[in-house]
């Protein structure tokens, strides 16, 4: 099965996959966070520390995967019994669309690595939707009202994509708003 979870920024995405997963749970050693965030700055440091405490202090046993790209790689460690929460998807876009940047590259511009990105991140989660009994993904909706930034128009055009598919994959699809989980596809 598969679910995706979306809303803004602070909307209690995490906070209602976390929930959704450990009510799913029958064994709770199959419990498995990917956690895609990298820490960029003392925001970004904060909100990691949060998901941490909150997963540390839960009554489940989670089971952690810091992976911040190539999600494909942790298949192998699923046999078909777990459960796995992976968030988040915002994440996993920006890190494999402009991972090298720092040094100067700028493949991010070509439409090429676009589709090798989004192919990427496709079957990352097609292996892990076969290899899981549930898989979870949270992404932000990320909403911006002017695209004059390449950078931002290649990123979110990129996202979006990558939204729908899953959406379309989807058994169930959640938005949140305002910590309430409103029902877009499935119950």
């Amino acid at each position: 099965m598969l679910v995706f979870v979306t809303g803004g920024v602070r909307s209690g995405k995490s906070s209602w996959a976390e929930q959704y997963v450990r009510k799913a749970s029958r064994n709770e050693k199959n419990i498995h966070y990917v956690a895609t965030a990298v820490q960029t700055d003392d925001e970004m440091k904060k909100r990691i520390l949060d998901h941490q405490k909150r997963r540390e202090t839960s009554k489940a046993k989670w089971v952690n995967w810091e992976k911040p790209r190539d999600i494909k790689s942790l298949a192998s460690h699923f046999s078909g019994s777990e459960i796995v929460l992976l968030d988040c998807l915002t994440n996993l876009v920006n890190n494999e669309l402009f991972f090298g940047v720092e040094n100067g590259d700028e493949r991010w511009k070509d439409a090429n690595h676009h589709q090798y990105v989004f192919q990427s991140i496709q079957q990352g989660i097609e292996k892990l939707y076969e290899r899981t009994s549930l898989f979870v993904i949270v992404s932000n909706e990320v909403v911006y009202d002017s695209f004059n930034n390449e950078v931002l128009f290649a990123y979110m055009k990129l996202l979006g994509k990558c939204h729908q598919w899953i959406v379309q994959k989807a058994d169930i699809a959640v938005k949140m708003e305002f910590g309430v989980p409103v029902f877009m596809k499935g119950k």
